[in-house]
């Protein structure tokens, strides 16, 4: 279709734009680096594991054919030009920027959510999807850890985000009963971004424990709102919070 137009330019907003150079300028947007670490495959399944091998091979041979590459953060645009030897003249940063939706507030007028209108300034948050990768599993049992050295019964964990494996939903469920905090953590699934300005803004942490991410929309939204960060020193998260988290 681009060839019968005449095109001058063609733009991928996905990950993966047509490997064949139809045009005189292919431009794709990359949003994402996790077919490249293997952190992301653990705990999928073997087509799981299939599909993301195949979305990995797709991506760089689309990227390899295209004139300009679009990155979201520095981390990802230094790590497809060092470790895949892609021309440097070749990739853009149009990096994430913060949302005005998302900025302090402690009224909670426009909160729908139960748990999230019970949250005090004394609860940690989370906010994921339920992926193997995120590190869910060492958030439990740190926070678990916590509680016991600090007696402190009544601190919460709130889990915003959407299961998406149902098997490893229900081991994370396991793995909360086994550590006694059935109490004190607290998945609450999907939320509206009204609820999740007000966590932001009155949490006593955020806490973030992914083993990957190409840039970190989550931590955006929780330096805009104000709130202590911490998260681990891996892939995108020293470039997305600077100095405004605990790693």
């Amino acid at each position: 279709s681009a060839l019968l137009s005449n095109c001058d330019v063609l733009f991928s907003p996905g990950n993966i734009a047509p490997i064949i150079k139809s045009t005189k300028i292919k431009s794709q947007w990359v949003a994402t680096i996790g077919p490249f670490d293997q952190n992301v495959y653990e705990g999928l399944s073997y087509w799981g594991r299939i599909f993301l091998a195949i979305n990995k091979l797709l991506m760089l041979a689309s990227m390899r054919t295209s004139n300009i590459i679009i990155h979201e953060s520095k981390y990802s645009q230094n790590f497809f030009i060092k470790e895949y030897k892609l021309k440097k003249e070749n990739n853009y940063l149009i990096e994430c920027g913060r949302s005005d939706f998302f900025f302090p507030v402690y009224e909670r007028n426009d909160v729908s959510n139960k748990f999230i209108k019970d949250m005090r300034s004394t609860d940690f948050l989370c906010v994921s999807h339920l992926y193997p990768y995120k590190n869910l599993e060492t958030l439990i049992t740190a926070f678990s850890s916590y509680l016991t050295a600090t007696k402190k019964d009544h601190v919460r964990l709130f889990i915003c985000g959407m299961p998406v494996f149902e098997e490893y939903y229900q081991k994370l469920l396991g793995h909360v009963e086994s550590s006694g905090c059935c109490d004190n953590i607290i998945f609450v699934g999907n939320v509206s971004q009204a609820d999740l300005r007000y966590a932001y803004s009155t949490c006593r942490f955020m806490v973030f424990p992914s083993l990957c991410e190409s840039s970190g929309y989550t931590l955006i939204e929780a330096m805009s709102c104000g709130a202590a960060i911490i998260t681990t020193k891996l892939t995108a998260m020293p470039f997305t919070c600077g100095e405004a988290a605990s790693y």
